[in-house]
């Protein structure tokens, strides 16, 4: 199943969560509600980033200071970069491993996707080891029913490493249709 599910609301369970949506309507000036793709993206990265130095208040390196510096396109780039050194950029990816669980938990109820869920796009291809974080797979599996926890269980995740993917696939597509006609 396709689709544009990075538009979904994004859902509080615990105080930060409550703290994070405040700062993105705050910051994006956004009446409306804060969606997961205001964090899981490469702009939602820094986002996220900026969170995280704004609510925790994490103590400040030489990696933290040139990321401030940097131009923006270079900035989601470079906390990936530290994230594994640099406080701030450590807990960027946690909470961005964090919300990825919870979104395609969402996407693997809604759909039911038993046959497994396919992660597309820059941020997960680039950062395999998101899904491999512990808090990832907590999130992905935490639910308030047994019967659906069991269910995610059986549920495979997979990662797409073809960039090109969703264009062989449109190709694809509309070979079959042509082909119909």
């Amino acid at each position: 199943v396709h689709s544009e599910g990075g538009r979904e609301d994004l859902p509080t369970h615990d105080k930060t969560d409550f703290a994070l949506i405040n700062f993105i309507k705050k910051n994006l000036h956004n009446p409306g509600p804060a969606t997961y793709e205001e964090i899981l993206s490469g702009a939602g990265v820094t986002r996220l980033y900026e969170f995280v130095n704004h609510h925790f208040k994490p103590k400040k390196t030489s990696h933290s200071k040139e990321i401030e510096k940097a131009k923006a396109e270079y900035k989601t780039p470079m906390i990936a970069q530290f994230s594994s050194t640099d406080p701030a950029c450590k807990q960027t990816f946690t909470l961005l491993a964090k919300y990825y669980g919870r979104c395609i938990k969402g996407f693997a109820l809604e759909a039911l996707s038993t046959g497994g869920i396919y992660v597309a796009g820059s941020i997960a291809v680039k950062n395999p080891k998101l899904l491999k974080k512990p808090v990832f797979m907590e999130e992905f599996l935490y639910t308030n029913s047994p019967k659906y926890t069991a269910i995610l269980k059986k549920i495979p995740i997979y990662l797409v490493i073809d960039d090109l993917a969703g264009l062989k696939g449109a190709c694809f597509a509309a070979y079959l249709k042509q082909k119909q006609l």
